[in-house]
């Protein structure tokens, strides 16, 4: 594999550097992240990601006046050897003139197309069940339980992926798109039904889970800020990084992604 040219990091470190400007303009300040080891935990031939989101914004307040792109949270994302997937949710441009959540896929070796679940517009704390399952070419999108859109790619998301080769990553990697807080994250290696989902209620273990992180507590382990999920296949926990905290949640406590949270 070719490695990064030094003019390539320059330019991604000029990139960050911008958006945390970007960050500081429009009030916000710099947020983490969460990674989650996906060997062993995430199959892209079948499976659900879920979790409950809150923001602490208006988000009337960050509505562009044109057709104007405006990022303002990047969720979840699933780097693979080929492909990958992106959860977020933007104002302007196609969700003009509110805003909205959207899957965005890429792939090497086939064409994939984005996945609009449509406009959203929550209050500010307010508690919001997301959830994405796949399972060989279909993709589905549900908001608080709704099946808001679904999406058969021309081959099977496996292999337009590919081996899943980077950790499963929730938050904004360049730390500005993150101000959020989230509870009850599960993975599954099965398409949830709806009736399954964490929508209905606080979540049960069963033999399909392999993810499934309460954010009740947080630990140092050899200078690492772990969470200590109920249930994890492979690994100790969810690798948080230092601007996330405990925050009261949907159920007892949750993360959140951003300083400034209560301890």
């Amino acid at each position: 594999m070719i490695g990064l040219t030094t003019e390539t990091k320059c330019a991604r470190s000029i990139c960050a550097a911008a958006m945390l400007v970007l960050a500081c303009a429009i009030g916000w300040a710099e947020t983490g992240t969460l990674t989650y080891p996906t060997a062993g935990n995430l199959d892209m031939r079948e499976g659900t990601l879920e979790m409950w989101v809150s923001v602490p914004f208006d988000v009337q307040d960050h509505l562009p006046s044109d057709e104007t792109y405006n990022g303002l949270l990047a969720i979840t994302r699933i780097n693979g050897e080929h492909g990958k997937m992106s959860l977020g949710y933007c104002a302007g441009a196609m969700m003009r003139p509110g805003a909205g959540l959207f899957a965005s896929l890429g792939s090497d070796i086939v064409e994939l197309h984005p996945l609009s679940a449509g406009q959203f517009t929550p209050r500010p704390g307010a508690w919001h069940h997301l959830a994405v399952t796949w399972s060989g070419q279909r993709l589905r999108y549900y908001v608080d339980g709704e099946l808001r859109s679904e999406l058969l790619t021309l081959a099977p998301l496996a292999q337009a992926f590919g081996a899943v080769i980077q950790p499963l990553l929730v938050g904004d990697k360049w730390g500005v798109n993150g101000q959020m807080a989230i509870d009850e994250l599960r993975l599954s290696t099965v398409e949830r039904t709806p009736d399954e989902l964490g929508w209905n209620g606080q979540l049960a273990v069963d033999p399909y889970t392999r993810i499934l992180d309460r954010f009740e507590t947080l630990a140092r382990l050899d200078g690492r800020l772990l969470t200590a999920p109920d249930v994890m296949f492979l690994g100790d926990g969810g690798a948080a990084t230092a601007q996330c905290r405990l925050v009261d949640g949907r159920f007892g406590r949750a993360l959140a992604l951003y300083s400034g949270g209560e301890e």
